[in-house]
């Protein structure tokens, strides 16, 4: 979200959400994703020649699990409730506690004194079931830091915060600050970097060369970015929570929602059509598929079932012309 934008609990998902009942099995997911020329793409695009090189990942040792073998798990097992985490009753006060934010959102979590970050990652995925409340865009970044703290051990994960508070935020919470970050924020709208050039104090957008688009984007993010898609038929105001849905990159045109889709792997279509299905629903209840159900939900549920059958049969051609005329890759961000 650019600019000076603030983020509240309809934009990171404050409103209510029903995961639809799927059944979970074990993915196989290609993790193969080539990134030796992302620094160089960037650097053309934005011409900055000082743009900071990848940073390589830890390879597993035969005690540790790979990173992306740890990412899997933890979107695997995160069941939490759908929910903004950051109130009493949705989030497990034996290892945190609530802080005022300091930065640009109102309420954060911070781990106890003498807790280990790693224990607490841990725990709150193995847990999530019962002591938690998460949303799209915190369930993204839990994912990530899960992934970190098994793939580099427990010494070095707490290593990396001794003396420094360990926190859960909105964005950019331990461990999880964005390294690239692309983003746009209209449909038709131009892409912008997000980075520091010499001279300048912080990051800024700028725009990058009109070579880059959605595939070419998706393409340069490693295992592990967060990818938001966006319905602009649901403005800030909506009190949606449909508004956007941030995922988790597993693999080449592959993304895990939270909740939506969250049981294995799914394309981006898939993705687009399942966030959509939720207006959809509402404003076209005249769709042949589901003019026979008076409840939105059983109208939403209806729509869920056809996509994950098969998002490209002729009975969802409507639901595909509305996302292809509303729904919009938004940001893509890589992490350090």
């Amino acid at each position: 979200m650019r600019g000076a934008a603030q983020p509240t609990h309809r934009d990171v998902g404050g409103g209510t959400r029903r995961r639809h009942r799927t059944t979970r099995r074990s993915a196989d997911v290609d993790h193969t994703v080539t990134l030796t020329a992302t620094a160089q793409y960037l650097q053309r695009a934005a011409g900055n020649r000082a743009t900071a090189s990848l940073v390589s990942r830890q390879a597993a040792s035969p005690a540790r699990p790979s990173f992306e073998s740890a990412l899997n798990d933890a979107l695997q097992n995160l069941r939490a409730d759908f929910g903004v985490p950051f109130r009493a009753g949705a989030f497990d006060s034996q290892y945190w506690i609530r802080v005022a934010d300091p930065g640009r959102f109102h309420w954060m979590l911070r781990l106890k004194a003498g807790v280990s970050a790693y224990d607490a990652i841990d725990e709150l995925v193995t847990k999530s079931a019962t002591a938690w409340n998460l949303e799209c865009a915190t369930a993204v970044q839990v994912a990530q830091m899960y992934a970190q703290a098994k793939s580099q051990g427990k010494a070095a994960y707490d290593g990396r915060f001794t003396g420094r508070p360990f926190v859960l935020r909105f964005f950019e919470s331990s461990g999880v600050r964005r390294k690239y970050f692309f983003d746009r924020e209209t449909k038709n709208g131009k892409w912008f970097a997000r980075y520091r050039k010499p001279g300048e104090s912080k990051s800024r957008p700028h725009p990058v060369s009109s070579r880059w688009n959605d595939a070419t984007i998706l393409a340069v993010m490693p295992v592990g970015s967060r990818v938001m898609w966006r319905n602009q038929v649901l403005g800030p105001a909506s009190g949606s929570s449909w508004r956007n849905e941030n995922t988790v990159k597993v693999g080449p045109d592959r993304f895990r929602g939270f909740p939506l889709f969250d049981s294995k792997p799914v394309p981006s279509q898939m993705i687009k059509l399942g966030m959509a299905a939720h207006q959809y629903a509402s404003d076209h209840r005249s769709d042949p598929l589901i003019a026979g159900h008076a409840s939105n939900d059983d109208r939403i549920d209806v729509l869920l079932t056809a996509i994950e059958s098969n998002p490209n049969q002729s009975a969802l051609a409507g639901l595909r012309a509305y996302v292809a005329a509303n729904v919009f890759l938004s940001e893509a961000v890589s992490f350090r």
